[in-house]
């Protein structure tokens, strides 16, 4: 396996872990308990616990319970929590980022269609789509998409 490209690994729903130069990237990690107020549940048990995971970051698209679910977050040990930066979309109301910094988490605000480095030579794009986002991830000279729930009948353009 070549070490220079960008490690993938489904975990459950929506969330895959990216990997690369040190960076451990979880998006919309939603791994335990139902959503939408029983309504779903997860089709197969998540194997591993987000601790598990040993994540460096945390992207989460959205607000709606199957892509933020604090339940999972708030599993992550309170001394664990500052160590590890959350990456959320740059919103008017900016509920997530005070519910999650009063959880003890570091949050980064991305703002729209802005590269922003988090590691060195990985960096990661946001952009909005109505509530939900999308995000690239792009580390070694590679690129990767993840539009989740994002339907978009436009071009979007990365880094």
């Amino acid at each position: 396996m070549d070490r220079s490209s960008i490690q993938i690994e489904f975990v459950n729903h929506a969330c895959v872990v990216f990997e690369a130069n040190g960076v451990r990237l979880a998006c919309d990690p939603w791994l335990t308990g139902s959503a939408f107020l029983d309504g779903w549940d997860l089709l197969v048990p998540t194997a591993e616990k987000i601790v598990d995971l040993k994540l460096t970051h945390l992207w989460i698209s959205h607000e709606h319970p199957d892509h933020f679910s604090p339940r999972d977050l708030l599993a992550i040990p309170e001394d664990a929590r500052s160590a590890m930066t959350v990456l959320y979309q740059d919103t008017a109301d900016g509920k997530v980022v005070q519910f999650l910094r009063a959880k003890g988490f570091t949050v980064t605000v991305l703002p729209p269609h802005t590269a922003v480095e988090i590691a060195p030579e990985v960096s990661v794009m946001c952009g909005p789509v109505g509530a939900d986002s999308w995000l690239s991830f792009k580390a070694n000279g590679q690129s990767i998409l993840n539009l989740n729930d994002c339907i978009t009948g436009q071009d979007i353009e990365i880094f």
